[in-house]
């Protein structure tokens, strides 16, 4: 039996390991998903051997951040002592080095992908075609691009259903059993009590709790497609941004404990406790920064005109034109040390920072 495994926050991967199903299920091969906590990775790496079955010595890791430096060259394996198999997607950020110690180990690291499309198999069916436009759509790589009523049914449908059986949603995927999902999108998230809608941001006040949160998140993000957007709950409240580092920043500047947190593609909904209306206007403000500005050192696994190039593109060896991420964020601007980041891009340059060695750290 094939295992699989994928993080168990993410609702991207929920649809990829539903399409991996599919595709073994194709050539007759059994195959079981194992959720796992992405804040456990090193603890998944150091036992990476659980999750094998051994009568297949197949593994396939989806999407799934890597351990730390001292665990990665500790892994307990023998070369190619078995089929493992590394497909991270671009929001994981894997450098040269890490992937010569994977290989060392017989992990087999595939070049990185975007989020939706972490599964084996071809890209040309059909089936897998129609899933994956709804997984880019959800991960809301393009915040301009509206999004279709049924697609918005399928959406709500997939995470309702996730949020009470993941094994049935990667189950309902694997069967492009779409009307499920829209069946599963009734009735509609509760009303709120209260919507605060401004040019930058989204505020919403509702008497629900728990996982009803990040339903109304989600519902409003889909109609809306504006973030940062806060739920006050009663209690609880739900925050959604696509920079959850730079989120995950002011929740420790803030000492506000991350309760759980579920992807969307590149951005996340991060729920937390015991947050007043004052400190939610405070979050809210502060992800709503529209240039961030974040101060690096020299790289240490790539030369600067390498960064530089990622960055802000340019001509390479041999003649070679590079696009950086300032094609897609025009107001990306590098000045000695500071890159003033765009807040939509801040993902993005944080990974590409990771990658190439460079120690950085937020500065206003």
């Amino acid at each position: 039996m094939v295992s699989i495994v994928i993080p168990d926050n993410s609702v991207i991967d929920i649809i990829n390991a539903g399409l991996t199903m599919r595709y073994y299920a194709k050539k007759d091969q059994k195959a079981e998903v194992h959720c796992v906590d992405p804040m456990k990775s090193d603890q998944f790496w150091s036992n990476i051997k659980d999750y094998i079955d051994k009568s297949d010595d197949t593994l396939l890791i989806l999407d799934f951040p890597l351990p730390s430096k001292e665990i990665l060259e500790n892994i307990d394996l023998e070369p190619y002592e078995y089929s493992i198999l590394n497909v991270p997607s671009e929001l994981i950020a894997v450098t040269s080095e890490d992937r010569e110690k994977l290989l060392e180990k017989g992990i087999v690291s595939m070049p990185q992908r975007s989020a939706y499309k972490c599964f084996p198999g071809e890209y040309i069916d059909k089936v897998e075609r129609r899933w994956m436009s709804i997984g880019k759509k959800i991960s809301f790589e393009s915040m301009s691009e509206s999004i279709d009523e049924e697609t918005i049914k399928i959406a709500e449908g997939l995470l309702r259903t996730i949020g009470k059986d993941r094994d049935l949603a990667i189950d309902r995927v694997k069967e492009n059993d779409v009307d499920f999902f829209c069946y599963a999108s009734e009735p509609k998230a509760p009303k709120t009590l209260k919507h605060i809608s401004k040019p930058d941001l989204e505020l919403v006040f509702t008497s629900c709790s728990g996982f009803a949160l990040f339903e109304i998140a989600f519902d409003h993000l889909l109609k809306c497609g504006k973030t940062p957007l806060g739920v006050m709950g009663d209690k609880k409240c739900v925050i959604m941004t696509m920079a959850p580092s730079f989120a995950h920043f002011w929740f420790e500047r803030c000492d506000i404990i991350r309760e759980a947190e579920i992807k969307f593609g590149r951005g996340a909904a991060i729920a937390a406790s015991n947050i007043d209306d004052a400190t939610m206007g405070m979050l809210i403000g502060r992800l709503a920064q529209r240039i961030i500005a974040i101060e690096f050192e020299q790289p240490k696994l790539a030369v600067r005109k390498t960064l530089m190039r990622r960055l802000v593109g340019g001509q390479g060896p041999k003649g070679r034109f590079y696009h950086g991420i300032k094609e897609k964020y025009p107001d990306l601007n590098v000045r000695k040390n500071i890159i003033d980041t765009p807040r939509d891009a801040f993902e993005n340059v944080v990974d590409t920072l990771k990658e190439t060695g460079a120690r950085f750290r937020i500065v206003a």
